[in-house]
């Protein structure tokens, strides 16, 4: 009887608990299916680093709208109105300018520079007999630009032309660190989302979005870097040059032997006129027919005048 009794109670506990289990899942909201809905229809307005939780224990991997992200990135690319961002400022220089004697002018300038702490990114040098010239890419930092190029500028006998601009980068540099931050917090969520997922369709799914996000912060940090290197650092496109009236003199030559180049260019002179003659050789022959016919012509014509002249 004991046994019995002790078998009714094991059997009872859990009939028990999933009569509480149902009762309880009935009270706590909408079912599934509902939820699903719903979930469906709050999904435009989430972005796409929240996914959507159809049920509890039950996260989706589906793609927000492409408006969703559109609208948190443009809304999150405008500062605060208490944030303090220091203007981020693009100088460049373009400068050209002739000099008085070219190489002490280059060691002048390569003085400068290397007072000033900038450096020269490239060099091309040229000469054509008449000019020598130098086109020098010079970076400096930002608070030597000035000093360099007005320095830069006393080396200079005659200034050809001088531009310089200054471009305010500071609301895109806002933008983009903006957009950065919006995209590694979306890529913590998926990877927090990673942790969670238990079938390899749902591991795949999390991977591809992963791997775009990580393609646009990769993006967005390189457009940082270079906003940052031309905000850090100045460009000066310097180009100088020294007029030279230097003219080559050929060297003196003994007649002999501009008697033979005389006779190499005649031959070769002789040679070319036959050569024309056999290019328009259908021009000189109709030129040859039309003469011996006009002489022909003449011939008679005269001939006929004499013997009218015989008549009379």
């Amino acid at each position: 009887m004991n046994t019995k009794k002790m078998i009714g109670t094991a059997l009872l506990i859990p009939a028990l608990l999933i009569l509480n289990l149902g009762m309880y899942s009935c009270a706590s909201g909408p079912s599934s299916e509902e939820k699903t809905a719903i979930d469906k229809t709050s999904v435009s307005q989430t972005d796409e680093t929240a996914p959507v939780q159809k049920s509890s224990g039950e996260e989706s991997f589906d793609a927000p709208p492409a408006n969703a992200e559109q609208t948190k990135d443009k809304d999150a690319s405008v500062p605060a109105a208490d944030d303090k961002v220091p203007a981020m400022i693009i100088k460049t220089a373009d400068i050209s300018m002739q000099v008085e004697k070219y190489e002490s002018s280059r060691s002048k300038i390569l003085e400068i520079i290397k007072k000033h702490n900038a450096y020269v990114g490239s060099e091309n040098q040229t000469n054509d007999h008449y000019n020598i010239s130098n086109m020098m890419v010079i970076r400096v930092k930002a608070v030597d630009f000035d000093a360099l190029v007005e320095e830069l500028l006393k080396e200079a006998i005659y200034v050809d032309s001088k531009k310089i601009n200054a471009e305010d980068v500071t609301a895109e540099f806002v933008d983009v660190n903006a957009r950065l931050k919006s995209k590694k917090e979306a890529e913590a969520q998926y990877l927090d989302i990673m942790k969670k997922a238990h079938t390899i369709n749902e591991i795949l799914d999390v991977q591809q979005y992963l791997r775009t996000i990580r393609e646009e912060i990769e993006s967005y940090e390189g457009r940082l870097k270079y906003l940052n290197d031309k905000v850090s650092y100045s460009t000066v496109n310097l180009s100088f040059y020294e007029k030279s009236n230097a003219v080559q003199i050929e060297p003196g030559r003994s007649f002999g032997s501009r008697f033979v180049e005389a006779l190499d260019w005649g031959w070769k002179g002789l040679v070319s006129f036959f050569l024309g003659l056999i290019y328009i050789w259908p021009l000189l022959l109709i030129t040859l027919v039309g003469l011996w016919l006009m002489v022909r012509l003449l011939k008679r014509a005269k001939k006929r005048r004499a013997l009218k002249k015989a008549n009379i």
